[in-house]
């Protein structure tokens, strides 16, 4: 028995051993291209309202009766049925307290894009490019953001239409000039350019720019995974 156990002991230490050294081997690696990264600061954050119902084309269609986006995210391999994406997060729990004292249960959902890992040697050269593209999409997130709070507050059509179209003129404009130089960013933006365009041919509801918004949020979000760890 004192020699069988004697064997299992020397078994153990082995597989110990060869766990801690791949461990070991690992942390290396991982510490090696931690070094050879630069990292590029965007800090960003999407702070979505979210139905808490099943989320089903049901609910969807109930969230736009709403006046809500109706947008489909999926996160971490879960659908939510999204009621409009914020740029803050008070704006977005404000937007939860308004939406309970209706009698409708939401929840909100951050996601944050705070950093672009550039590995490659042509991408560091290019980190003030790369960082350009992503603050260029930003700002047409954020000018598509205030014309839903404009037409909110009883803005005409006729002005959030010229804005508008500015945005998606602007918005084709980065998808030809693409200064990211990738396929996903040209698709984004010119995505985006044809949805606001869309909508400028008739009345422009805010339940429809809040479903565009949402949509390049989260394209935006995806984007930024090209350059994570």
């Amino acid at each position: 028995m004192s020699a069988f156990l004697c064997k299992c002991n020397r078994i153990w230490k082995r597989l110990f051993g060869g766990l801690g050294v791949c461990v070991t081997f690992i942390s290396l690696c991982c510490a090696h291209v931690l070094y050879n990264t630069q990292t590029v600061e965007i800090g960003h954050g999407f702070y979505y309202l979210l139905s808490e119902a099943p989320t089903t084309q049901a609910t969807a269609q109930f969230v736009q009766l709403q006046g809500g986006a109706g947008y489909v995210l999926t996160h971490n391999k879960s659908e939510y049925v999204a009621y409009a994406v914020y740029l803050s997060a008070e704006e977005s729990e404000k937007a939860r307290c308004s939406l309970l004292e209706t009698g409708d249960n939401a929840m909100c959902l951050g996601v944050h894009c705070n950093k672009l890992y550039l590995k490659k040697a042509s991408d560091k050269r290019s980190a003030a490019k790369i960082k350009g593209a992503f603050e260029s999409l930003y700002g047409c997130i954020q000018v598509l953001n205030g014309e839903i709070k404009r037409l909110e507050k009883g803005a005409t059509q006729e002005s959030d239409k010229r804005i508008l179209n500015d945005l998606a003129r602007k918005l084709a404009y980065l998808s030809k000039d693409n200064p990211l130089q990738t396929v996903e960013y040209a698709q984004i933006c010119n995505r985006a350019a044809k949805r606001i365009t869309e909508l400028t041919k008739g009345v422009v509801y805010v339940k429809d720019l809040r479903y565009v918004l949402c949509e390049t949020c989260n394209d935006y979000s995806k984007l930024s995974k090209i350059f994570s760890l």
